[in-house]
């Protein structure tokens, strides 16, 4: 009977194993002030992603990227991902993706050109997956 309490709580420490430590650095990465803006902003995606794929905490990979953002404003590789984080959630919102989209347009610190790009992504999408055709028309204008 004892073998069968230490496979079961074997298990359960394979099932979820510590990322703490990984964790950590990442953060200590992110917030040190002698890394870069730039390697910064990547090492905040690379958590992030941790955080949204293998612990499935969604919500603290948003957390992550919007601090990020905070960070480092014109970098359209954050807004990318939070644009992504938002269509690929579990349950797809269409209106969870546009509002991501228009934050990122909103946003005044992204260039001209990077603006068209998403502009240009939103109108893909709304063209692709979009319910509303109104939201389209008034994209196209």
């Amino acid at each position: 009977m004892s073998r069968n309490i230490v496979n079961e709580s074997s298990a359960t420490f394979k099932d979820s194993p510590d990322y703490s430590s990984v964790i950590s650095r990442f953060e200590r990465l992110i917030h040190d002030s002698r890394t870069p803006r730039k390697l910064s902003a990547f090492y905040a995606l690379k958590l992030a992603r941790f955080h949204a794929k293998t612990r499935n905490d969604r919500r603290l990979a948003e957390k992550i990227i919007r601090d990020a953002i905070n960070r480092d404003k014109s970098n359209p590789q954050l807004y990318l991902a939070l644009v992504d984080l938002a269509y690929t959630a579990p349950v797809f919102s269409e209106r969870s993706v546009i509002e991501a989209l228009n934050e990122v347009l909103e946003s005044d610190q992204l260039s001209d050109e990077d603006k068209l790009r998403f502009s240009q992504r939103k109108l893909d999408f709304l063209e692709d997956l979009g319910t509303d055709v109104e939201a389209l028309v008034l994209n196209l204008f």
